[in-house]
């Protein structure tokens, strides 16, 4: 069904995570906490695949194409018109052909290398 064509049907959980360092000292052995380094996730999108889309096609160009190992901008945007921007490192795109009754997908993962930036629509 063409209708289903080069859509993204989940973009996934991702934001930061914040690791936490700990230290236990004997005398005490209270655990002692301290904050870490940010991770902001990855993105895992699934798709419905198509191989003419302009997105799918900058995305497994970022894998393993012309572009790959670069970081790349991305921009999200919901149904309210506010957006999220971010820089990331594609890792993954995959096909998923499925079963009689599924629709050809895959799915494609982003590494954030940054913290996302929410902007407000105008």
């Amino acid at each position: 069904d063409g209708c289903y064509r080069g859509e993204v049907g989940d973009l996934g959980e991702f934001g930061g995570t914040r690791e936490v360092v700990t230290f236990t000292p004997v005398d005490t052995g209270i655990v002692a906490k301290r904050p870490g380094s940010i991770d902001y996730g990855e993105m895992s999108l699934q798709i419905a695949r198509d191989a003419a889309d302009a997105g799918q096609v900058a995305l497994q160009d970022a894998l393993d194409g012309t572009n790959a190992g670069e970081i790349h901008s991305f921009e999200v945007t919901d149904r309210n018109g506010d957006k999220l921007y971010f820089t990331g490192i594609v890792s993954s795109f995959t096909y998923n052909a499925g079963s009689a009754n599924t629709i050809f997908g895959g799915s494609c993962t982003i590494n954030l290398t940054t913290k996302p930036l929410a902007v407000e629509a105008a």
